[in-house]
C-alpha cells in the first residue's frame, strides 16, 4: 500500500467527531496553512497563495488555474465556528465580502490579467502581491464548522454564489481525509517521515519506471558466514538452517553486523528496505501516539563514499535533511554503511573503522554492506558477518508475480521459462528483473545461459534498441557484473556437459 492510502486509512480509522474537533481548533491564520497544503494537494497544478492582510479585499486564499483555454482565478474566504440560522451579521459581513471581492477590477482585460499571472509565476517573491491584487471570476466560502442551511440559503440568495461554493466542516472532513490525512496528526512530523520514504522508494532499479521498491522487493534471507565452510548450495531443502533470519532481527541480535554478498545480488535494496521499514514504524508509532514529545526511532543509510568524507556525529547527523521537529525528537538506532566495496582500496579500513567510531559514540547498532573482498575474508572484530542467499525457486517466482502485476498468464510463461534455466543463471533481483524485462519484449525466455548472456550484453554495450528503455534499467557497473557472472555460470554450465 502507497504511504499516502496507508495514511488515509488511519485517518479515515479516527471518529468523526474527533477529526471535526481537531479542524475547529485551529487559529484561522493556521487554517489558512493548512488550507493552502490542502489545495495544492488536491490540484498540483494550480497555484495557491495566502493573501490574507491588511488589503487583501477579504480574500484569504487566491487559486489560480493557468492553462491552453485561458485563467481561472478563485478567491477563497475562510471563516472559523458555526453560522447558525440566527447569525445575521456574520451572513452580511460574508455578503459583503463576497460582493466587494467579485466587482474589485471585474472590468481588466484578459490579457492584463494574464500578464500579472506570468509575472507572479516567474518571480515568486511577488506571487503574493500580485495574486491579492488580481481581479477573481469565482469566490468559494469555506466554513471550519456548521453552516446552518437557513444562513447558507440567504447567503446565495443575495450575492452570485452556488449552494456548491460554500463549504462547510463535512466538506473540510472529507477532502482533508482523503487528500491530507496528515492534518489529523502531528502534520510537520508525518510530512518529513513520508518524505523520506517517498525518497528511499524510488532508491533502486526500477525508481525511473515510476515503480516503488516495495511493490516489487521480495525478502530476504541470509546466512551466517561459518569461516572455512563452503557456502550451502542453493537447492536446499524446505528446512531452512537455523542461521537464517530477517535482516531486522539478525541486527537487533549481533548490534555489530556485516553483510556480504556476490554482485547484483540486492543488498543495497535490502538496506533500502529495512530503511523505508523503519520509517514507516515511526511514522505509525506518531499516529497511535498520544504523547507528542516522545522519542521517534531512525536510521541513518548512508553511501561508503559519503561516510569517509563526515568529520563527525554532528555531520553524520546532518546528513538526514528532517523538519525542526522531528529533529528535536530523532534518536538514531542504526547506521546502515551501503558499498564499502566501492570506496577506493585505500578508504576502505578507514571507512569501516570510521562507521564503528559513529556507532560507538551514538551507542546504536551498525549494519556494513559489501561485495565479497580480502578485507572482509573473515569478520572484522567485534562483526558477526553474513551472507545474502540467491533466492530460491519460490523467491524468484513471487519477485516474478509481483512484476508481472498479477498476469496470471504471464505468470504461467514466467514459471515455465523459469523451472527450465534456474540452475543456469544466478538467481538474483537483477538477473531476475531483467529476466522479466527480456520475456516482454521478446515474449519468450531465453532458453539457455548463452542467450541470456546475449541479451544482456547487448545492453551493457549499447547494442539494444533505444525505444526497448532496458538499457536504462541499470547502472553500466551493474550491468557488466552481472555479465561476469552469467560468464561464469556460462562457462560452468559448459564444463558439466
Amino acid at each position: 500500500m502507497d504511504v499516502r492510502e496507508e495514511l488515509v486509512q488511519y485517518a479515515k480509522a479516527l471518529p468523526r467527531d474527533k477529526r471535526q474537533a481537531l479542524l475547529m481548533a485551529f487559529p484561522e491564520n493556521i487554517l489558512h496553512m493548512h488550507l493552502k497544503s490542502l489545495f495544492e494537494s488536491m490540484e498540483p497544478g494550480y497555484s495557491t497563495v495566502i493573501t490574507y492582510g491588511a488589503n487583501e479585499r477579504g480574500k484569504d486564499l487566491v487559486i489560480v488555474r493557468k492553462d491552453n483555454i485561458g485563467i481561472d482565478v478563485t478567491a477563497v474566504v475562510v471563516r472559523c465556528g458555526t453560522i447558525k440560522e440566527t447569525s445575521a451579521a456574520a451572513v452580511d459581513q460574508l455578503k459583503r465580502e463576497v460582493t466587494d471581492i467579485l466587482r474589485a477590477g471585474a472590468i481588466r482585460k484578459f490579457h492584463d490579467v494574464e500578464s500579472q499571472v506570468n509575472e507572479a509565476l516567474e518571480h515568486p517573491a511577488e506571487t503574493q502581491t500580485i495574486f491579492r491584487d488580481l481581479p477573481v471570476n469565482k469566490v468559494i466560502v469555506i466554513v471550519a464548522g456548521d453552516f446552518h442551511r437557513q444562513a447558507k440559503k440567504r447567503l446565495v440568495t443575495d450575492v452570485p454564489l452556488n449552494q456548491a461554493d460554500v463549504r462547510d466542516i463535512d466538506w473540510l472532513i472529507a477532502k482533508c481525509t482523503d487528500h491530507y490525512p496528515q492534518i489529523f496528526f502531528e502534520q510537520e512530523v508525518i510530512e518529513s517521515l513520508y518524505t523520506q520514504i517517498a525518497q528511499l522508494e524510488m532508491k533502486h532499479w526500477l525508481g525511473d519506471k515510476g515503480k516503488n521498491l516495495s511493490d516489487y522487493y521480495v525478502e530476504i534471507l541470509v546466512g551466517k558466514k561459518d569461516e572455512g565452510k563452503p557456502s550451502k548450495a542453493r537447492e536446499r531443502s524446505a528446512d531452512s538452517p537455523p542461521t537464517l533470519a530477517k535482516l531486522i532481527e539478525i541486527i537487533e541480535h549481533d548490534h555489530r553486523v556485516i553483510l556480504v554478498g556476490d554482485p547484483t545480488s540486492g543488498k543495497s535494496s535490502a538496506l533500502v528496505r529495512l530503511a523505508i521499514q523503519m520509517f514507516r514504524d515511526a511514522a505509525i508509532d506518531v499516529i497511535r501516539g498520544a504523547d507528542k514529545t516522545q522519542s521517534i526511532e531512525l536510521p541513518i543509510l548512508i553511501h561508503a563514499r559519503q561516510l569517509v568524507e563526515l568529520d563527525d556525529t554532528e555531520s553524520l547527523l546532518e546528513t538526514l535533511a528532517l523538519s525542526s521537529e522531528l529533529e528535536n525528537r530523532m534518536v538514531v538506532s542504526v547506521l546502515m554503511v551501503d558499498a564499502l566495496d566501492e570506496v577506493s582500496f585505500s578508504q576502505r579500513q578507514q571507512a569501516l573503522e570510521k562507521a564503528s567510531q559513529f556507532a560507538d559514540e551514538l551507542k546504536i547498532n551498525l549494519l556494513v554492506a559489501s561485495r565479497k573482498m580480502d578485507l572482509l575474508k573473515t569478520a572484522p572484530e567485534g562483526f558477526t558477518k553474513y551472507e545474502l542467499l540467491p533466492f530460491e525457486f519460490n523467491q524468484a517466482l513471487k519477485l516474478l508475480d509481483k512484476l508481472a502485476g498479477g498476469d496470471k498468464d504471464k505468470l504461467k510463461v514466467l514459471k515455465s521459462g523459469l523451472e527450465k534455466i534456474q540452475f543456469k543463471m544466478p538467481m538474483v533481483p537483477l538477473s531476475l528483473i531483467l529476466l522479466f524485462e527480456l520475456v516482454e519484449q521478446k515474449r519468450e525466455v531465453p532458453a539457455s545461459v548463452n542467450e541470456l548472456y546475449d541479451s544482456v550484453s547487448e545492453i551493457a554495450h549499447g547494442r539494444w534498441e533505444k525505444d526497448k528503455g532496458i538499457e536504462m534499467l541499470f547502472e553500466v557497473s551493474s550491468e557488466e557484473a552481472l555479465l561476469g557472472r552469467l560468464g561464469t555460470y556460462r562457462i560452468a554450465f559448459k564444463r558439466k556437459n
